[in-house]
């Protein structure tokens, strides 16, 4: 399955839709993965991009 850099949000382009894309075709290879019942190494990574996520919008509304 294909991962998810830790900082895929900011690293390379800053290209909305690439980013929305990129995010979206991970979201797929999750889903499959866990249609086939594995959870370990994608739950815990989706934890950690929605943590990275959520402190990246907070830090957005203080600037």
């Amino acid at each position: 399955m294909n991962t998810l850099p830790i900082n895929w949000l900011t690293e390379g382009l800053l290209d909305f839709e690439y980013k929305k894309y990129l995010l979206l075709a991970y979201l797929k290879a999750a889903k499959t993965e866990f249609g086939q019942h594995r959870l370990y190494p994608v739950f815990s990574d989706l934890i950690m991009h929605y943590r990275n996520l959520v402190q990246v919008k907070e830090h957005k509304e203080l600037v």
